[in-house]
């Protein structure tokens, strides 16, 4: 059967994923992937699973504060 809410969360992280890595960096994007992936299986160990979404948005949000274009942003791609 298919709902509405399908693939909310997929589509969640893949927006973490590109912000993350970085606007028009697609090498950025797959390390980007590859740590949000590991953050979230680790995380998972310790932690709640529905809490795992919670801290995944904090590790974007330091990120960002550190980094405000990702890992491998590009000057001037949004301009």
């Amino acid at each position: 059967t298919v709902y509405p809410q399908m693939g909310v969360e997929m589509i969640l992280l893949a927006f973490i994923v590109v912000i993350l890595g970085g606007m028009g960096s697609i090498s950025g994007s797959v390390i980007a992937a590859f740590v949000i992936g590991i953050a979230q299986s680790l995380l998972t160990l310790w932690m709640n699973p529905q809490r795992v979404a919670i801290a995944i948005f904090g590790i974007m949000i330091v990120v960002l504060i550190m980094r405000p274009r990702g890992f491998f942003g590009r000057e001037g791609v949004l301009e």
